[in-house]
């Protein structure tokens, strides 16, 4: 682990100098060349530290944000280069964790309008391994109020992915992401009032979980957290969850 760490901080000494002259030509260089790089970026910022002095690097955020944006526009009408897209959002969220990354983000829209176009890619379908870190993005994005607002627009289209329950690393993501937005006044709405549509799935896959056998258990607090976020807005559509509770608490005690 020592020798990791000190690995991880001789490589930082060379970010700069990697960020300046490879990644800043992400319109001219090899695709394996970004994604290494960016790979090499991920590993650097797995530490808090490490991710600290990344965001601090000039522009580098937004360059790492605006090279997506160029390889989401290379490859729309065909498949997306898996291991970019992968390592570029795992990149970015980790870096999220540094709260100066925030404002970076939010100060442009290109991160946000960036998702919204991946969420909305139907054909071919998105690589799993691409959209979990991806809504993974919507759920640190959507920690803050700023964020939160900006991201409401895209309940619609992460909600279908709790169809997913076969997949749980994607499952806790999209229930972590729908946690978060349903915290918003406008999020309670659009889907309480504003979508009979999206109130009747949510509300079906609400009762669902209790019926389910999750590994991650983190999936089934999340989903009490959306529970009570939505009850805000309307309490009724939820009371017969209460004879679910009761099941879930017997079954616990035995």
């Amino acid at each position: 682990m020592n020798k990791l760490k000190f690995s991880r901080e001789k490589l930082l000494k060379s970010i700069d100098i990697i960020t300046s002259t490879i990644l800043v030509d992400y319109e001219t260089e090899k695709e394996e060349a970004i994604y290494l790089i960016l790979k090499l970026l991920k590993g650097a910022s797995v530490e808090k530290s490490g991710a600290e002095f990344i965001v601090n690097i000039e522009d580098v955020v937004l360059t790492i944000i605006k090279c997506l944006d160029y390889c989401f526009e290379k490859g729309k009408e065909g498949s997306l280069n898996v291991k970019i897209f992968k390592h570029g959002f795992v990149l970015l969220n980790n870096l999220l964790a540094v709260e100066k990354t925030y404002g970076l983000v939010l100060e442009e829209n290109i991160i946000i309008n960036l998702i919204e176009k991946i969420l909305k890619k139907k054909k071919p379908a998105m690589n799993i391994s691409i959209m979990v870190p991806v809504i993974e993005c919507v759920a640190l994005l959507s920690f803050y109020h700023e964020g939160r607002v900006k991201c409401v627009k895209f309940l619609p289209l992460i909600l279908p992915y709790l169809d997913h329950k076969e997949n749980e690393i994607l499952l806790l993501q999209v229930t972590n992401a729908v946690m978060q937005l349903t915290i918003s006044v406008n999020a309670k709405y659009l889907v309480m009032s504003d979508q009979p549509s999206l109130r009747d799935f949510v509300l079906r896959k609400c009762f669902e979980v209790f019926d389910l056998n999750l590994n991650n258990h983190y999936i089934f607090i999340n989903y009490l957290k959306i529970i009570c976020n939505l009850a805000e807005k309307e309490r009724k559509p939820f009371y017969g969850l209460l004879i679910k509770i009761e099941e879930k608490s017997t079954l616990q005690r035995k």
